[in-house]
């Protein structure tokens, strides 16, 4: 999920209300030996048996917290639960249904207790668990095929999950934004999803009152549950990016653009259905002006550069505009097509608009509009004509603002930068 921007955290209204401790309610197979390993960080507040000779521990890594701890208990009391390497938060269920399975990561001693109490504040008054799972239920009701954590420290968590190694970390920069959540397929058709803390707690502006910045991390929530269930959704079906982006029939150049545009296929899918079922709190038009910049900066850069090292120069370049177009596939839905089918602009442009989209904002936008949203069913066939012309016109664009880059018949890759200044 590509979030625009940083943003304000809302920090400074964490004090007013979220005098809450994180709580951790963990399943450990053979319970006390963990919390005995390590007393420093487990503190065992309550144990019951859970059968299967599982037991459940309620424990607290920020303090003291027995009392409430005991009331989170009772709360529970009908939950199920499934191990993890990561601590478990339950979520009710009715006794038949398959466990839900959701878990906090990536938090310490050192993080920041307003927001762990901003944290908790949300799970235990506001519904928070409750408004991630309704959403990716939504689209993915097996409850068996994902598991949802809540982390402080997204490359970390990922990191862990996808047991990359050190020389190759998980990176959340993504252009002018950054990932704040990602959906991890295993082979055994089941999903991690990875939802970062920050992202449902960052805004773009300060908001003036606890109430509204709930009401932001709601939106937020139910924004980034239904995205990033969409992602597992489209996977389970055979229309994920997979399974069509080998389309045939495109020049060596055009064919290099597949994977990358196979990606914006799917978010815009998924978008068009958010769009429409939970917006998110932030708007990308909002982050365009930073996104265009950041392009036109990345140009001049390898242009100035290009001779000491065209590879590192072609790769900025490349990785630039792929950051762009993403914006775009994101911006499609939010602006959506007037009452003639004619693409929205923003209002007011954004600096740059013109120069960068505004000659090749209709092709796009309705070439994403060819799309059906994540939960109406497409062909692979439908999938791959749609890549195949947004493959032709990533090319055509670059040239349109001024780089020629491209492979030829044997594989060769050239590029040129057109303009003496971007």
């Amino acid at each position: 999920m590509l979030v625009d921007g940083r943003g304000d955290s809302g920090e400074g209204l964490y004090h007013q209300l979220f005098a809450y401790e994180l709580l951790d309610v963990v399943l450990v197979a053979g319970g006390r030996e963990e919390v005995a390993a390590r007393p420093e960080r487990y503190g065992l507040l309550e144990e019951s048996s859970q059968g299967s000779g599982h037991r459940v521990l309620l424990v607290s890594i920020m303090g003291n917290a027995v009392s409430r701890a005991r009331r989170v208990r009772r709360r529970f009391a009908r939950a199920t639960v499934m191990s993890s390497a990561s601590s478990m938060v339950t979520v009710m269920t009715d006794t038949p249904a398959p466990p839900i399975n959701v878990a906090l990561d990536g938090f310490g001693e050192g993080d920041d207790p307003e927001l762990a109490g901003a944290l908790a504040f949300m799970i235990e008054q506001q519904g928070l668990l409750q408004t991630l799972v309704a959403g990716i239920v939504e689209l993915v009701p097996d409850t068996t095929r994902w598991r949802l954590t809540l982390t402080g420290d997204m490359i970390s968590t990922v990191n862990r999950v996808t047991e990359r190694a050190d020389d190759n970390p998980y990176t959340t920069d993504r252009g002018a934004g950054y990932a704040g959540a990602i959906t991890l397929p295993h082979d055994d058709g089941t999903f991690d999803i990875v939802i970062s803390i920050e992202v449902l707690f960052a805004t773009r502006e300060d908001v003036g009152s606890v109430e509204a910045l709930v009401a932001h991390v709601i939106a937020a929530a139910e924004h980034l549950s239904r995205h990033e269930a969409g992602h597992a959704a489209l996977r389970l079906r055979g229309e994920d990016a997979d399974a069509y982006q080998d389309v045939q029939g495109l020049s060596n150049s055009d064919a290099a653009c597949r994977k990358p545009l196979a990606a914006h296929v799917d978010d815009n899918r998924i978008e068009q259905y958010t769009a429409l079922h939970a917006p998110s709190p932030l708007h990308h038009v909002d982050h365009l002006t930073n996104e265009i910049a950041h392009l036109r900066a990345e140009l001049n850069e390898a242009k100035r550069t290009w001779r000491a090292d065209i590879g590192a120069a072609a790769y900025r370049t490349l990785t630039a505009a792929n950051g762009l177009v993403r914006m775009l596939a994101y911006l499609s839905p939010e602006l959506g097509l007037d009452e003639s089918g004619t693409p929205r602009r923003p209002d007011p442009l954004p600096d740059g608009w013109d120069e960068y989209v505004e000659d090749s904002w209709d092709a796009w936008s309705l070439t994403f509009h060819r799309l059906w949203p994540v939960d109406e069913p497409m062909t692979t066939n439908e999938l791959g004509a749609v890549l195949a012309d947004l493959c032709r016109l990533m090319n055509a664009w670059m040239r349109s603002i001024g780089v020629n880059w491209g492979l030829t018949d044997d594989d060769q890759e050239y590029i040129f930068w057109e303009k003496d200044r971007y």
